[in-house]
């Protein structure tokens, strides 16, 4: 469903689509407060399902003082892991370490020598927009990012909730509707209450039995740290 349907569902079960009695933008509001609550269900129930890859390049710096790195990409949520895939540089790995901490500055000035095959990289997340890296390498280095995405809000009307599984969008639905009816003090409310434990249990139950591929990460070290 897109956010339009969605919200149409939702004034169907309130019977509020004459005189309506909620703007669209609550509605709205509700319907993202909603995503969020089923964005959190789906991550604890399968930690890795919105976690996916991106390709990135590390380039020398232009001056050895100054830091390098790469811009993370748009929906970056939360990292992964991080790995080099140039032939002959797949064992270079990625300790995180503060950019204020002194052995990165000392990094930076020291320097590294990747091409003959020597060295490691510390990195810091910069803004949450991008990965800072020190040294900076002597070669163009290839690499592969495994992180979590971001689900963006939705705006009326075509917007979906994005990589969330479309059985489960009327867990949306149910949500404004018990906003809507928590407002008013509707009887109906627990009614409605059990029905969305009831999807919420059932959204659990459908990523246990999926038989999906998880990321297979060599190295473990940056699980958990952002």
């Amino acid at each position: 469903m897109n956010l339009r349907e969605i919200v149409f569902g939702a004034r169907g079960r309130l019977k509020d689509q004459g005189m309506k009695r909620w703007r669209d933008p609550e509605l709205v509001l509700a319907a993202n407060e909603a995503k969020n609550e089923l964005v959190k269900i789906i991550r604890q129930s399968k930690r890795d399902y919105f976690t996916t890859a991106s390709t990135f390049s590390i380039s020398p710096a232009p001056a050895q003082w100054i830091p390098t790195g790469f811009v993370l990409p748009a929906d970056f949520a939360q990292l992964k892991d991080i790995q080099i895939t140039d032939a002959g540089y797949e064992w270079i790995q990625f300790v995180h370490i503060d950019m204020a901490d002194p052995r990165f500055k000392q990094m930076i000035e020291t320097g590294g020598s990747f091409a003959s095959g020597e060295g490691f990289f510390y990195y810091d997340i910069a803004g949450r927009q991008s990965v800072v890296v020190a040294p900076s390498p002597d070669m163009v280095l290839n690499g592969i990012l495994y992180y979590s995405q971001t689900v963006p809000d939705m705006a009326l009307p075509t917007d979906t909730p994005t990589g969330i599984p479309p059985e489960h969008h009327d867990f949306i639905v149910n949500f404004i509707v018990c906003e809507c009816l928590r407002e008013t003090n509707d009887p109906q409310l627990s009614g409605y209450l059990d029905k969305l434990e009831k999807q919420r249990e059932m959204v659990v139950e459908s990523l246990a039995d999926q038989q999906v591929r998880e990321p297979q990460f060599v190295r473990g070290f940056m699980e958990g740290e952002w």
